[in-house]
């Protein structure tokens, strides 16, 4: 939908479509080019106004009370109405999860955060397999309820009395009142028992911040990946570090729904291998829970750094492996393992999870795996010939890019590889995704959309069907099929950005009304033949060239940044000493103070003149574009009149524009969606995410002639000025009721 289209279904002008747009900006659906128009996902704006009540003053005669705009959008478009609770979407009704948080925020120093989710959890799953054992901790007072408790766990299945070791393992006095506290709480909680098992992982990974051994898989990154393997009844599923047990517990949910039917009766084997404790044992009460038999093995390995990714004929893998662990080690049952790509590095993990992945699958087996984003392009050494081996051996048949911060214990962006066994006939083509736009806000993370899920399995379907084209112009995935010898001319890449610097609105071969101009207004116009870079003559009116945004005028010049902008990093630490830092001084600007499009000198770090001039190369002018060298890479700042003369640290790096391009025009081009995605893409993601200079060099650069450059930021401020003036108008109506008109007329 347009803007225009979405305020006529959400009964709001246009311009409250803006408002919402420019407050939100981290949470509302982005808009996606299609043709000369900027469109919105249908179902990523029904989502995002479900959580936006109406006001009293705005409901209509016939709008009750408590209603939403995604209601009332949602029957303007004639979607279904948005469930209450949905696994992964933390819409979870009551008061209880709420306490429960409290509760963790009030734990005494003495107390592990991790002991209490294994302790609620504990709970809620004896409540779901044993009701009278249930009756019987409810009845039991204060006092009695840990002796209570050994009682009814003991009589539990023997795993699962493993499983709830924790309960009785509890010392007299751990937080006084508060197991009965708990169970009173979780008698109340909502049913059925296994969505709030669900829900209550992701908000305890989300309170923790950071794991001690797994990443909790997202719901929907589960429920993508099976979708992409699609394991039938009667097939054997293997999950080799299944963490809590979120990717086996989703293909059991997917196979019930096939049903057993579609295979005489056969039942499905799920088989995994946690490698903690509590891994161990989480998995055990989440598979308990939601009502699946599988075989999680007697418990962890030995070594939590073991690849293993068992014996192997498996017809479907799922892992999320540990990837950024600093070694790795096999099982002594497995040193004479012949190894598909060579053996990797000491430290190369991922490599040596995709090949112990790769020999685990039977002959029509299939994996889905995550990935960092930095193993699909780039790297070298061994880990490079490890990815050309796979590609070589046809093993890779499709990997999709996501966004960071999917995960809550990790910002790190991911792929996930699809893996077919190394024995299987190879295609001559290789399926890459770009899902990064396919996200939705939530808070500081992002979520996947159920479209833009949707889209992603509808790709891959028509793909191994054969189809040509795979995307469409109007959606937020975008898909590019291309041919072992094109991923040999880009060195094993295996993400979209290269190949679609070539063909940037291809999925396999995109149709002919998909092309796209980079703005919805016409902004080419005349300009003086004195007033251009040094570019190529248009060959004629209305010709386009292929660039980074999309297609552009053709006397637009296309090239890499670096041949028009000067790039320096900052200084490295060996040039600065503590003792050039002194309280007063000249301000110095580290990744931290690079903001909102603005620049703020860190507190801690001044130095003097001499240090100044010393460094004089690291000095910023007006003009400049600062960017984040070490953290965020997606984050810049623009210099101006007031930081002219700071020095920028070592974790900056700068982008002086050439004489043909101007500084508005530069930071209104970084701030492109397209623009933060190869950014995104082009960093070395890791404990410290950074990126150098000479990748920022070839960052692809669209370059109109100036007076196109002047007239698009224009277009720009103007937009920002309304959206101020409709702030204003949304804060006081009465005193921003002059703004009314100008804004109607625009």
């Amino acid at each position: 939908m347009t803007r225009s289209e979405v305020a006529r279904a959400a009964g709001v002008k246009e311009q409250a479509v803006s408002l919402w747009a420019s407050r939100h900006p981290q949470s509302f659906p982005q808009p996606i080019r299609d043709g000369r128009q900027l469109c919105y996902e249908v179902d990523a704006v029904a989502e995002w106004l479900d959580g936006r009540k109406i006001h009293q003053k705005a409901r209509r005669a016939d709008d009750p009370r408590g209603m939403t705009y995604g209601q009332r959008f949602r029957a303007a478009a004639g979607l279904a109405a948005a469930p209450d609770v949905r696994p992964g979407a933390h819409r979870w009704p009551g008061e209880p999860l709420q306490r429960l948080r409290a509760w963790v925020d009030q734990l005494p120093v003495a107390t592990d955060p991790i002991t209490f989710e294994t302790v609620v959890l504990s709970l809620l799953c004896v409540r779901e397999v044993d009701p009278a054992g249930w009756e019987e901790l409810q009845r039991a007072s204060p006092v009695g309820i840990q002796a209570s408790i050994i009682e009814v766990t003991q009589r539990l299945p023997r795993q699962l009395t493993a499983a709830t070791e924790k309960l009785r393992g509890l010392p007299t006095d751990w937080w006084p009142g508060c197991l009965s506290k708990l169970v009173k709480e979780l008698s109340v909680a909502p049913a059925p028992a296994a969505d709030t098992f669900d829900v209550l992982l992701d908000q305890f990974a989300r309170r923790r911040h950071s794991s001690p051994d797994e990443y909790l898989v997202p719901a929907a990154l589960a429920r993508l990946m099976v979708g992409l393997v699609d394991p039938r009844p009667g097939q054997r599923v293997h999950d080799p570090c299944c963490g809590p047990g979120t990717l086996l517990v989703e293909a059991g949910r997917h196979v019930a729904r096939i049903g057993d039917s579609a295979a005489g009766g056969a039942s499905t084997v799920l088989t995994g291998r946690a490698m903690t404790d509590r891994t161990w044992q989480l998995a055990t009460l989440n598979t308990a829970i939601h009502g699946l038999r599988s075989d999680l093995g007697g418990g962890p390995p030995a070594d939590a750094n073991e690849v293993d990714a068992g014996p192997g004929g498996y017809d479907v893998v799922l892992l999320n492996p540990p990837f950024g662990r600093a070694e790795w080690s096999v099982p002594a049952t497995r040193t004479g393992w012949e190894w598909l790509c060579g053996r990797p590095a000491p430290y190369d993990t991922a490599s040596a999870w995709l090949q112990a992945v790769a020999a685990a699958l039977g002959p029509r087996g299939r994996a889905a795996v995550v990935m960092p984003s930095r193993f699909a392009s780039g790297l070298s050494g061994q880990e490079l010939a490890v990815r050309r081996g796979l590609v070589e051996h046809g093993v890779v048949r499709c990997v999709i890019t996501l966004s960071r911060n999917l995960f809550r214990e990790t910002a790190v962006p991911v792929t996930v590889w699809i893996l077919a066994y190394p024995g299987q006939s190879p295609r001559e083509d290789i399926l890459l995704i770009d899902a990064r736009q396919a996200t939705r806000g939530d808070g500081s993370y992002r979520i996947l959309t159920e479209s833009g899920c949707d889209s992603i399995l509808d790709i891959h379907r028509r793909w191994l069907a054969g189809s040509a084209a795979v995307s469409h112009g109007s959606s937020p995935v975008t898909a590019i099929a291309v041919t072992r010898d094109e991923v040999r001319d880009h060195e094993y890449a295996l993400q979209p950005d290269p190949y679609q610097l070539r063909r940037p609105h291809s999925a396999v071969s995109a149709l002919p009304d998909q092309r796209a101009s980079v703005e919805a207004p016409d902004l080419r116009g005349p300009a003086p033949p004195g007033d251009r870079p040094d570019h190529r003559p248009a060959p004629g009116a209305g010709t386009t060239r292929d660039s980074l945004i999309g297609a552009v005028p053709a006397d637009w010049w296309v090239g890499p940044l670096g041949q028009r902008c000067e790039i320096q990093p900052g200084p490295s630490g060996t040039r600065l000493r503590d003792s050039d830092y002194l309280p007063e001084g000249v301000p110095m600007v580290m990744a931290g103070g690079i903001r909102d499009g603005g620049i703020a000198p860190d507190p801690k770090k001044r130095v003097s003149e001499w240090t100044v001039r010393r460094l004089d190369r690291y000095q910023l002018q007006r003009g400049d574009i600062l960017l984040v060298r070490v953290g965020d890479t997606k984050r810049f700042g623009t210099v101006t009149g007031k930081e002219a003369g700071w020095l920028m640290g070592d974790t900056c790096i700068r982008v002086r524009p050439g004489s043909e391009i101007t500084p508005e025009f530069l930071a209104w081009y970084l701030g492109r969606a397209e623009v933060q995605g190869w950014l995104d893409v082009n960093t070395l993601h890791g404990s410290r995410s950074s990126i150098n200079k000479s990748r920022l060099s070839q960052l692809p650069l669209a370059l109109p002639p100036t007076a196109i450059q002047h007239r698009i930021v224009a277009a720009g401020n103007l937009i920002d000025d309304e959206l101020v003036n409709w702030e204003e108008l949304d804060r006081n109506p009465d005193n921003g009721r002059a703004h009314v008109d100008s804004a109607d007329r625009w």
